[in-house]
């Protein structure tokens, strides 16, 4: 498997992860960000997974990383 390959099944993963836990909420689902987005970026050495939510104005967060030697 390549590196990327395994990045992007990481971020479908954590997105996956995410929605499941958000709709098990019974009260307050309206106040958790329901936009989440997980996204692969490509960096020297390595693929970073990214998220943003609506806290600290959208700026990404990381939530993961794979080296690019796998």
């Amino acid at each position: 498997m390549n590196a990327k390959f395994i990045a992007e099944g990481i971020a479908f993963d954590a997105y996956m992860a995410y929605h499941r836990e958000r709709l098990k909420l019974k009260d307050g689902l309206d106040r958790v960000d329901q936009l989440r987005k997980y996204e692969v970026v490509e960096r020297e050495d390595h693929y970073a997974i990214l998220y943003r939510d609506g806290v600290d104005a959208g700026m990404p967060k990381i939530y993961a990383r794979v080296d690019k030697d796998v």
